[in-house]
């Protein structure tokens, strides 16, 4: 057969055109899914990587993203993309001896002096001012004669001041308490009251940011830094507060506590000492979230749930590093109690700062478990030093 040789070398061009569009496309299909898995295990892998190049870890940082120790690290420092308590990082808790200026939880995403309380420059109630101005909010005044200062107007803000000598009362709905710092001796006295109007509890309270303390860790000390006095309120937010030299950091029944350092509790003879402490009333929801709470004391404990007024439910109790009380945690079932339900203690860092088994009696982790009733939840929970799982 007679093979026409122009026409065998336009095929053969055309051949080689194909051949070679066809090497191209997989070589960038080859350069894509190599720079992607590349990108991936960087992020993933190397975090610290990308942080030196970006010197994210000297910048702020927004969404789910935290700083932990790198040595590989420029400054040492690195960002973790990602649920920050779900990894387990270094020095999560403070040595003891120096938990007031407790500077190393938070490379752990937990609450410390670095990510709690007040900032800037305050100004004193009332030796400076004893009604509001454009800089520290509206709707409060300072009554001299209770050494208070007082939220009575609904949407009140209380915000940027300090003060040695009144604590705050809040006898209205809506009211905000923002960057606040009250540091008073007051053995019978909060922090915080919350009464709301008509002295029948309040709704949407909001506190924040604010730093509440005693004047020290024995008579000078807070019964309670923040008290909801009926424990009716409804929507209350506790959020980023460092409370200090209180024999009880917080003591409410339903909304979120979130994001508070507290610590340094303070103790009169007779004291029960607690971190954050419900008494159980109507069962709304009460979320206790990415707290530190550090209690040196060998009773009673950093969370409790008790069935003083009721039947303990719907509490949701997860991310917090604890140590220290008789039992880090109560569970809510009292003996002869009624019967607890829907009670969920998720992927919490119990911590042996002060005590072997986190607590300093019995099995030291969690009394009042498990529940009678129904929906019970434990899971996640890890020694804070090991990672090991921690079981009740």
């Amino acid at each position: 057969m007679t093979v026409n040789r122009k026409h065998y070398n336009k095929i053969r061009k055309r051949f080689k055109v194909i051949q070679n569009r066809r090497h191209f496309v997989i070589a960038v299909c080859l350069f894509l899914l190599v720079a992607g898995l590349g990108l991936q295990f960087l992020i993933v892998s190397k975090a610290a990587t990308f942080a030196v190049a970006s010197e994210a870890e000297s910048g702020a940082l927004t969404g789910n993203a935290s700083r932990y120790d790198d040595t590989n690290a420029s400054n040492l420092n690195a960002v973790r993309f990602g649920a920050s308590t779900a990894t387990r990082s270094t020095n999560c808790t403070p040595a003891t001896s120096a938990t007031m200026t407790n500077t190393v939880s938070h490379l752990c995403g937990f609450p410390d002096t670095t990510n709690s309380g007040a900032t800037g420059s305050l100004t004193n109630v009332p030796n400076t001012i004893t009604s509001p101005n454009a800089n520290t909010g509206s709707g409060w005044t300072y009554n001299s004669s209770q050494q208070s200062i007082i939220a009575d107007t609904d949407g009140a803000v209380i915000k940027n001041i300090t003060s040695t000598v009144a604590e705050i009362v809040i006898q209205a709905n809506n009211v905000t308490v923002d960057n606040v710092n009250i540091k008073v001796n007051d053995k019978d006295g909060f922090g915080v009251w919350i009464r709301g109007p008509n002295n029948t509890g309040a709704q949407n309270i909001t506190i924040e940011n604010s730093t509440i303390s005693g004047g020290n860790n024995t008579s000078g000390r807070l019964t309670a830094g923040i008290k909801d006095i009926y424990e009716s309120s409804t929507n209350t937010k506790i959020l980023n507060n460092n409370i200090i030299f209180t024999s009880t950091g917080v003591q409410m029944d339903a909304g979120l506590i979130q994001g508070n350092y507290i610590h340094d509790m303070g103790f009169i003879s007779g004291d029960h000492i607690n971190g954050t402490t419900s008494n159980a009333s109507d069962g709304t929801l009460l979320t206790i979230k990415n707290n530190t709470i550090l209690n040196s004391f060998s009773q009673t404990d950093a969370i409790s749930l008790f069935e003083d007024f009721g039947v303990q439910k719907n509490r949701v109790i997860t991310g917090n590093l604890v140590a220290g009380g008789g039992y880090c945690m109560y569970g809510g079932q009292n003996a002869g109690g009624q019967a607890a339900s829907n009670i969920q203690i998720t992927n919490n860092h119990f911590s042996r700062m002060y005590f072997q088994n986190c607590g300093g009696q019995g099995s030291g982790i969690v009394a009042a478990w498990p529940l009678n009733g129904s929906g019970g939840v434990w899971s996640g929970n890890v020694w804070d030093d090991t990672g090991a799982a921690v079981n009740p």
